[in-house]
């Protein structure tokens, strides 16, 4: 009789895993043609909105992003229900949703550019499943700026997942790379808003980085909150983001 305690065959193991990260994948990604299109995005360095700027993109040269830049502040991070300022393990700026709006309005707008259509098929496998995204902030990495490895704190508890689209600016590093949620050494599971060395290379085979950069393409990646993710450090330009929490009408179970 085979005992009860017998270790399972590691062959067995790893084409099982093999399976699962086929049939339920944990991220979705495409790049939109930014073409002549013209984006611009109207911003405010105070809650209230005083003092509005504007930057166009594409910029016109790598100057152009300063008031922007100058708008941000330092980005903070969630752990539990605290929000936190460590540049040791995140050094961002960024700005929230309600200090800035894009024209046209569609610009960005995921249903319009197909990209939740996407999701609904990739993700969530019901091509008929009503999501709502909202748009949290953008995030801008500088020159050597980073966030650790880490797993979203959602918004609220219908959340299941993060979409993120980056702007059309040229840049080299600052590549994002997502990990299947159970991607770790140990098998544990992070708590939601918990720090992490996640403990892989990107490429790896459970592991999902972008390539962006293009001052043409609108890249984006949509993920379930449940995924450790880091970005990794930028080495030229500016990457800036929009962050958009994606929220199903309801409760994910």
């Amino acid at each position: 009789m085979k005992s009860q305690d017998a270790a399972p065959d590691p062959n067995f193991v790893v084409v099982t895993n093999a399976l699962n990260g086929a049939i339920s994948p944990f991220c979705v990604s495409g790049d939109i043609p930014f073409g002549n299109d013209r984006l611009t995005l109207h911003f405010s360095p105070d809650e209230d909105n005083a003092n509005l700027k504007a930057v166009r993109f594409p910029l016109v040269d790598s100057d152009a992003i300063t008031p922007l830049i100058e708008a941000c502040k330092q980005a903070r991070f969630g752990i539990g229900q605290q929000s936190v300022l460590d540049p040791e393990y995140r050094r961002a700026l960024v700005l929230h949703g309600s200090q800035f709006a894009v024209a046209p309005a569609t610009s960005l707008d995921p249903s319009v550019l197909g990209i939740l259509a996407d999701v609904r098929r990739a993700l969530l496998g019901d091509p008929a499943a009503h999501i709502v995204a909202r748009l949290d902030k953008l995030n801008v990495y500088g020159v050597g700026d980073f966030f650790k490895g880490h797993v979203d704190t959602p918004s609220s508890n219908r959340m299941f997942g993060t979409l993120l689209i980056n702007l059309p600016v040229e840049h080299q590093g600052g590549n994002l790379v997502v990990y299947a949620p159970n991607n770790r050494g140990s098998g544990e599971e992070l708590e939601e808003g918990e720090q992490t060395d996640v403990g892989e290379a990107p490429g790896h085979r459970n592991s999902f980085t972008t390539n962006w950069g293009d001052v043409n393409t609108l890249g984006w990646i949509a993920f379930f909150s449940d995924c450790p993710h880091e970005v990794l450090p930028v080495t030229q330009g500016n990457r800036c983001e929009s962050l958009i929490t994606t929220v199903n009408a309801l409760k994910l179970t």
